[in-house]
């Protein structure tokens, strides 16, 4: 991509689900890198406040924990944005999606692809994978999973996919045979 941080913020959302407003308000204190895995913190603070109103914690897969060590590397202080520019100035919201739109047509994408697609990826990504619609509905910030009920469309066959992941590998061997009694031979024992 032309521009480096558009890189990382892609990167970054389609491994968060955060949404535009939370990337590019997010500051370096509300990130733990000291944990295993590592988890971001969404929350409200002065000049930011999120959509919901409240707080919640991300966890960091491999590929978003990159990103920010790569990031801390160019610089690090607690209250420094995480994502700015290549001069290190913030990134507005409508700069991060028109330079977004602008990378989906050089490469061809379709027109309709936005910046906010990348949520609904994150999103359809653990629903396709049996993720339940609560712990989506925290990990995308939804006040209720009425909002997240749109993608339950995608979610595997309810009842057979969890039973086959707990319950597949359970085998408690052959059950004996048992002959089989023919109905002349019931009505002769009489």
């Amino acid at each position: 991509m032309e521009q480096e941080w558009l890189s990382d913020l892609v990167r970054f959302a389609l491994c968060t689900g955060l949404r535009r407003g939370e990337l590019l308000n997010l500051r370096w204190r509300f990130v733990d890198l000291t944990a295993a895995d590592g988890w971001i913190t969404v929350q409200s603070y002065s000049g930011f406040t999120t959509k919901s109103g409240h707080g919640r914690r991300v966890p960091l897969v491999p590929e978003a924990r990159r990103v920010l060590e790569e990031r801390y590397a160019l610089g690090y202080s607690p209250e420094a944005l995480v994502f700015s520019d290549d001069q290190s100035k913030p990134i507005a919201g409508d700069r991060a999606s028109k330079a977004f739109k602008k990378a989906v047509r050089l490469a061809k994408l379709d027109e309709a692809l936005h910046f906010h697609s990348l949520r609904h990826t994150f999103a359809s990504w653990l629903v396709m994978d049996g993720v339940s619609l609560p712990i989506v509905a925290n990990l995308l910030g939804h006040s209720t999973t009425q909002v997240t009920e749109r993608y339950s469309h995608l979610l595997p066959d309810s009842a057979a996919n969890p039973m086959q992941r707990v319950l597949g590998s359970i085998s408690f061997g052959r059950r004996p045979e048992v002959p089989v009694i023919q109905e002349a031979e019931l009505l002769a024992a009489e």
